[in-house]
């Protein structure tokens, strides 16, 4: 028996990967204006670069649980609305009069245990503003459990089930809602005015990324470039 690698067919797998990705609709996404806008800033003026096999590799796990998860395969028809599209993962309990939630699926390797980041619930309650609703239900795949199993401490129990699903309801005020919007809109304007005048967002706005978004500078394909990393 003879064994060699296949670097032909890795490329086929990768390509077919590819093309499953689709393409979005030009325009701001939700996705641009939730963390770092020199980032938003750079893919529009230098292009999209190609992720490494790694991330596009954990981006086809992820796409294939929320398929498995939500039974559909690809997201829901992307919504415009105030010039931001917006794609949610599971609508269709809303379109059928079920009782299911709209729901948005994560697989993470965060701690179960841990409290969902800022990030997600900006992008919840932007859902919520495009489908006219206050509840929005948020099913995390959390690959490691709760990582007790992983880092053993004599003051903690050891919990060695993992992957396990963290499915939570999530019921905002309108002025929660709307507040988060227009907090969108400013940091989509400040794209907007940045791309227009060739400056980067940070050189417009102090706080021009969000609490929990510096995690991106440290493999952004960008950071050659970036002035702030």
């Amino acid at each position: 028996m003879d064994i060699v690698y296949d670097d032909l067919l890795e490329d086929e797998i990768v390509r077919k990967i590819q093309e499953q990705d689709g393409d979005r609709p030009e325009g701001i996404h939700v996705s641009d204006l939730l963390y770092c806008l020199d980032k938003a800033y750079y893919v529009r003026k230098l292009g999209q670069r190609e992720l490494p096999l790694s991330t596009l590799l954990l981006f086809t796990q992820g796409r294939a649980i929320q398929d498995y998860l939500t039974g559909e395969k690809g997201d829901e028809e992307p919504i415009l609305l105030d010039g931001v599209w917006m794609t949610v993962d599971y609508a269709r309990g809303l379109r059928e009069a079920d009782v299911s939630l709209p729901w948005e699926v994560k697989m993470t390797y965060m701690s179960s245990g841990k409290e969902p980041s800022d990030g997600w619930i900006k992008q919840m309650m932007a859902y919520c503003k495009a489908l006219g609703v206050l509840e929005y239900g948020l099913v995390r795949y959390s690959l490691m459990g709760d990582w007790s199993w992983v880092y053993k401490r004599k003051d903690r129990a050891i919990n060695d089930e993992h992957p396990v699903l963290v499915c939570q309801r999530f019921t905002f005020t309108q002025e929660e809602i709307d507040e988060n919007w227009a907090w969108l809109q400013d940091r989509k304007e400040v794209l907007l005015t940045a791309l227009d005048s060739d400056m980067l967002p940070s050189m417009l706005i102090p706080d021009f990324m969000s609490g929990d978004s510096r995690w991106q500078c440290e493999k952004c394909l960008y950071r050659k470039e970036c002035v702030v990393c």
